[in-house]
Parts: C-alpha cells; structure tokens; sequence
C-alpha cells in the first residue's frame, strides 16, 4: 500500500496507491490508483486507476481508468474509460467509453462509445 506513490519491479498479488502507481515490469493481481497507474510490462488481473491508466504491452482482465485506459498490445478483456480507450492492436473483449475507442488492428467483441 502507497500512501502518495509507489514504485516497484512487480506486483504479484495487490497495489494500491493513493495518487498513483508505478511498475517497472508485470502486474498479476488488483492495482487501483487515486490518479493513475503506469506499467512497464503486462496486467494480468484488474487494473483501477481514478484518471488513467497506462500499460506498454498486453492486458489480460479488466482496465478501468475515469478519463483513458491505454495498452500497448491486445486486451483479451475490459477497457472501460470516461473519454478514451486505445489498443494498439485487437481486442477480443470490450471497449466501452464516453468519447472514442481504437484498436489497432481486429476487434472480436464489441466496441460501444458515446
């Protein structure tokens, strides 16, 4: 548990951070940020963040941030964001937001923007 931020390699169970988390390489678990989350490598699990939410490669599970969810590759999961949702290539589950989805690539599910 953060009380401002934290900084760590990875997450392996839970993070939780009052203003924002950081992580160098993979979450497996639950992380939830006040402001936002920053992840190096993948997410395998939940991811929260309170504005944003940023993941260089894949997410595995469910990404909800109030304004932007980004990842880097594939969400086999969620994205669910007030404004904003980018993949950079297919989503097999669901992107859900207020203004604008994108993916780079394929899209199984479904896309659903305001």
């Amino acid at each position: 548990m953060n009380v401002l931020m934290g900084y760590s390699f990875g997450v392996r169970a839970f993070e939780v951070g009052g203003l924002m988390n950081l992580v160098r390489t993979d979450v497996h678990g639950f992380q939830a940020g006040g402001l936002a989350n920053i992840v190096g490598g993948r997410v395998t699990g939940v991811q929260l963040g309170g504005l944003a939410n940023y993941t260089n490669q894949e997410i595995k599970g469910l990404q909800a941030g109030g304004l932007i969810n980004t990842a880097g590759k594939s969400v086999d999961g969620a994205q669910l964001a007030g404004l904003v949702n980018y993949a950079n290539q297919d989503v097999k589950g669901v992107q859900i937001a207020g203004l604008l989805n994108t993916a780079g690539l394929s899209i199984e599910g479904a896309q659903v923007a305001g």
